[in-house]
């Protein structure tokens, strides 16, 4: 533990990990915004639950930023470019545009009646927060070289989950204070935290003095250029089977636990568990973990291969899932609901910062935003496609075989981990990526 800590301080005072840990925070603050804080206030004053439930497809915007990506790589904005550099400007502009939507979103007043003007600004804030996404990824990538992005990712993770916090407990605890208005007005203050963490980060050079792309003189191939260009990037720098192979594990990756977090809650209540006891143990201290497990990928990183921790973040996460199972033979007993969490917060952690170094070390340093945006839809997707057959499997086979199951649709992500990591060595890097 001791040699752990002082790793981890070897590292961290780095103004860069710093800044990474201030973006996460401006990155994971407008999240709930728009989701789980927004229904809560859309509940209070009385929209009916089908609309609270349309409401909810605002979060698709995230799915689509792959679509505008390129223009964060391509495109360079008057002014704010020359002083800041393009991804820093990019940022600025998404978290000013940000903390207006809010302010707009805050003002709404939203009634069962009148609920477009909410609507509107909530789209604005979903589409202005994956744009500072798509950005932050992009200035995480070019900012620390390769054996430095799982502590990246950890520094990512755990100010994205703070800012998470401040966006739905925090705002709750204003809101029943001071109303919901003086919440959201709140939250846009706290935006300050991105444009300090922008304003301190420095140039990232590799990509600000990149070669220009050549004018482009039709619409066509400009399109070609910004979306073809990418994939087609991404596929000549490797071989096709390594492509494939990078392609699988991270459309795999993530299947176990995303299936997991889809039912927990609902899981947890039919134990007999109280809420209070849920929010105790899934809370802060399950925070806790999760940055103690992603902070141990990043330490791992710097002393063994990227394959070799990918591979050891998909055993743990298969493995935290047949915790889950057993927890379903526990009953209502918290000390077994804790080492459950502690188990699945940890594998959470660690599986997450190694999958976000592995699709970075992949993202070409001439097409950062949009490869990089394209990987995370990616890994997103299958997830959201199969979540939906959840709560019928569970149904159909109980808590015990749905954990069990979820633990065995791990297996691909071992394997095909496992074989990148085994892959000859020329093929663990592919040539023109963006790492240091």
């Amino acid at each position: 533990m001791t040699r752990y800590v002082s790793e981890l301080w070897r590292y961290l005072p780095a103004p860069h990990f710093v800044v990474m840990t201030a973006l996460g925070f401006s990155a994971g603050l407008p999240l709930l915004l728009t989701a789980a804080t927004l229904s809560a206030w859309l509940d209070e004053v009385g929209v009916s639950l089908a609309a609270i439930g349309y409401a909810s497809w605002i979060g698709l915007v995230y799915n689509l930023k792959p679509l505008w990506a390129p223009a964060a790589d391509h495109v360079r904005l008057p002014a704010l470019d020359r002083l800041l550099g393009r991804r820093r400007a990019w940022m600025l502009l998404a978290q000013g545009v940000l903390i207006g939507a809010l302010i707009g979103l805050a003002l709404s007043e939203p009634a069962p009646d009148r609920l477009w003007p909410l609507i509107v600004f909530a789209l604005i804030v979903a589409f202005a927060s994956a744009t500072q996404d798509i950005v932050i990824d992009a200035w995480r990538i070019e900012a620390a070289p390769a054996e430095q992005q799982a502590l990246m990712a950890a520094c990512y993770l755990s100010g994205y989950r703070a800012g998470m916090l401040a966006g739905s407990a925090l705002a709750l605890v204003l809101a029943e204070a001071w109303g919901w208005q003086a919440a959201y007005l709140a939250m846009a203050g706290l935006m300050v935290v991105g444009i300090g963490a922008v304003l301190c980060a420095h140039r990232t050079d590799r990509q600000d003095h990149a070669p220009q792309s050549p004018p482009q003189r039709t619409v066509i191939a400009w399109v070609w250029h910004a979306l073809a260009a990418p994939i087609v990037d991404f596929f000549s720098r490797q071989n096709w089977r390594a492509a494939i192979l990078v392609l699988a594990i991270i459309a795999t990756y993530r299947l176990t636990d995303s299936l997991v977090s889809i039912l927990a809650n609902p899981f947890y209540l039919s134990l007999g568990f109280e809420k209070s006891e849920i929010a105790g143990v899934t809370g802060v201290y399950g925070m806790l973990v999760t940055l103690g497990g992603a902070f141990a990928a990043g330490i791992a990183m710097t002393r063994v291969s990227t394959g070799a921790v990918l591979t050891a973040g998909a055993i743990v996460a298969a493995l935290s899932n047949l915790g889950f199972a057993w927890l379903s033979l526990q009953g209502s007993a918290v000390s077994a609901l804790a080492i459950a969490i502690s188990c699945e917060s940890f594998a959470f952690g660690f599986a997450s910062a190694a999958l976000i170094a592995f699709m970075s070390g992949h993202a070409s340093a001439a097409f950062t935003a949009t490869q990089y945006a394209l990987f995370s839809a990616l890994f997103t997707l299958p997830a959201k496609l199969i979540g939906g057959f959840a709560g019928v499997v569970a149904a159909q086979t109980g808590y015990f075989w749905f954990f069990v199951l979820t633990a065995v649709l791990g297996l691909p992500a071992i394997a095909l981990s496992l074989a990148h990591w085994r892959w000859p060595q020329k093929h663990d890097l592919p040539e023109g990526s963006a790492r240091g």
